[in-house]
């Protein structure tokens, strides 16, 4: 009887760097996928708090997601978006419902000594964003004011750094027809 040996297979150091580098973008991209894209696909608006107003409920930079539902499911102590009446352009708050009239809603932020001066309109809002799910600080690079260029060269640098881990591949050429290969 024989035994014939082979040399062992060793790795290229290559293959485990690009392998531990595809885990890291990984790493990076399912956050991404589960607070962008996931709330779409189950019809999930997003938005972000700005401010403190809301005390601990809302910390600025908290990522909000949202459903449209009838006003008539709301409740007391529900979280909703609703257009600030009197703003110039389309400017959006989230406040607590604090009372349920007929045809209204009445919302206060929490660190607010007072309500809101306004009443929201059920017969001109008739379904209202109320906040699902509150995930604290992952917006807070939203709320940067960096400018287009910073986020364009920020882009390009996450691009770049995507096709050196094997990620992004330049689509393969064709041999050329004339032999040179």
């Amino acid at each position: 009887m024989e035994i014939v040996t082979q040399p062992a297979v060793r790795r290229r150091r290559g293959a485990r760097s690009a392998r531990s580098m595809r885990w890291a973008a990984l790493g990076v991209l399912a956050p991404v996928i589960l607070l962008v894209v996931l709330p779409t696909m189950l019809g999930l608006e997003r938005y972000v708090a700005t401010s403190d107003a809301m005390g601990e409920a809302l910390r600025p930079g908290t990522l909000l997601l949202e459903r449209r539902v009838p006003a008539s499911d709301l409740a007391i102590g529900d979280l909703v978006t609703v257009p600030r009446p009197g703003a110039e352009g389309p400017e959006l708050v989230t406040h607590r419902v604090i009372a349920l009239e007929p045809g209204a809603v009445r919302t206060q932020a929490d660190l607010a000594a007072q309500p809101d001066p306004w009443v929201v309109s059920t017969r001109a809002h008739p379904t209202l964003a109320r906040v699902e799910v509150a995930v604290p600080f992952v917006a807070l690079p939203l709320l940067v004011d960096v400018g287009s260029p910073l986020w364009a060269g920020l882009s390009v640098l996450a691009a770049l750094a995507l096709a050196a881990l094997g990620i992004i591949r330049p689509a393969p050429r064709a041999p050329r027809s004339d032999g040179t290969g």
